[in-house]
């Protein structure tokens, strides 16, 4: 505990309530469709949540549910270097059940509906679970629907259109890269993607493979390009000009930052563009591979919760429901327009909302609203790639200098 406490010092020294684990036996009697906390998700934001709630909350792990319909969690940063084997998938895969304790519920089960009013969750088969507290964790969903053709494209074995979106996408992208010999390779960045850097580490990475090959002249042969529908590589000018300077140095073009990719025709090889400020000005780029990091939208449970597809109706400082005070949110679902999401967000996300959480457990006791709250400010650490071994480690928080 004093561990915890010390690296997390500057958190606690801001008036984080703190408690000792200590040892607590579960009731004799309890409700097991009743949780005085529930979770939806346990990926890397819901994981490093429930490791955090016994140690900041008075709120005991017994006391917790979690649901999710998936039985493992991934290190997500790690993600685009799979299809480069710098990373194997055993390396950054881990089963749920091995990254919580085995004390905590843990329902393999999706959520068919929330209903906030009556503090429920709907499960299949119409079973009803009730919380006092809810945190919501479930990530988001590619959309592949925005642009037409992409699924078919990504689910054709013999069709070079790629992408890491998910885990079980990088076995494609890395055949991709491994037959490749010359030729034309797009890499496109929906500024609404889950990963936010995902399109540009594979360029960069993928650039170095190339110039490693042996028979000299293959990465001059090749045209490597980063197309997206941003204004900028990055919402940070620091960091965005020296991406592009990277990107200069290595060749990579940027000519056409603000296309949207909308259609993607398999058969000719050709990826249909449209200008986001003109939209009939329609542009076709031919490729012998696309690698495509999607838009990513909210899960369909989440909706009722949310402002749009895009983003939940909460406040992205305290990680508060606007709505609904005993509702939290953090990870990719609690993302914002501001800030671009990674694991050391998250980490703070979690320490945050957690203190947020017994700061109004505490108010509940007197019957009022928290005095005071825990805010995030989008303090957060992109990981570049940048190839030779190196890596561009861009922290960001606001208000203060970029550092790299």
């Amino acid at each position: 505990m004093q561990k915890f406490v010390s690296s997390y010092s500057r958190i606690f020294s801001r008036g984080v309530p703190c408690y000792s684990i200590g040892t607590v036996s579960k009731p004799k009697y309890y409700d097991p469709n009743h949780a005085k906390l529930m979770m939806i998700g346990s990926g890397f934001a819901g994981s490093t949540a429930v490791a955090h709630i016994p140690r900041i909350t008075t709120i005991r792990k017994f006391e917790m549910k979690v649901f999710d319909t998936q039985p493992f969690v991934y290190y997500t940063p790690n993600i685009d270097l799979l299809p480069f084997s710098i990373k194997t998938r055993d390396e950054i895969e881990r089963t749920i059940l091995h990254t919580m304790n085995d004390t905590t519920g843990l329902e393999f089960s999706g959520i068919e509906k929330i209903i906030p009013e009556k503090n429920t969750l709907i499960c299949s088969e119409n079973k009803e679970y009730h919380y006092d507290y809810l945190v919501l964790a479930a990530g988001l969903e590619p959309n592949y629907s925005k642009v037409k053709g992409l699924k078919e494209a990504l689910e054709d074995r013999d069709c070079p259109v790629i992408t890491t979106a998910t885990i079980a996408d990088t076995e494609k992208c890395r055949r991709e890269f491994e037959i490749f010999y010359t030729g034309k390779v797009l890499f496109y960045n929906d500024k609404n993607s889950k990963n936010y850097i995902s399109a540009l580490n594979t360029a960069f990475l993928f650039d170095e493979v190339l110039r490693q090959r042996k028979g000299g002249g293959i990465r001059s042969l090749s045209e490597l390009s980063y197309i997206s529908n941003d204004n900028s590589i990055l919402p940070y000018v620091n960091y965005s000009i020296k991406l592009k300077n990277l990107m200069l140095e290595r060749q990579i073009k940027f000519d056409d930052p603000t296309l949207e990719l909308i259609e993607i025709d398999k058969d000719r090889k050709k990826a249909i563009f449209v200008d986001p400020n003109n939209r009939d000005k329609v542009i076709e780029k031919e490729f012998d591979v696309l690698f495509v990091n999607p838009e990513f939208t909210l899960p369909e449970v989440l909706k009722p919760l949310a402002k749009d597809e895009h983003y939940l109706n909460i406040d992205h400082s305290t990680l508060i429901h606007n709505q609904y005070s005993n509702v939290f949110a953090l990870g990719h679902c609690a993302r914002s327009k501001n800030t671009v999401l990674s694991h050391k967000a998250i980490l703070e996300q979690s320490l945050i909302m957690n203190a947020n959480i017994e700061l109004t457990l505490q108010a509940a006791t007197k019957e009022a609203k928290p005095e005071r709250l825990m805010r995030y400010n989008g303090e957060t650490q992109l990981p570049f790639f940048v190839g030779n071994n190196r890596c561009l480690l861009a922290e960001i928080n606001p208000g203060k200098q970029e550092l790299d």
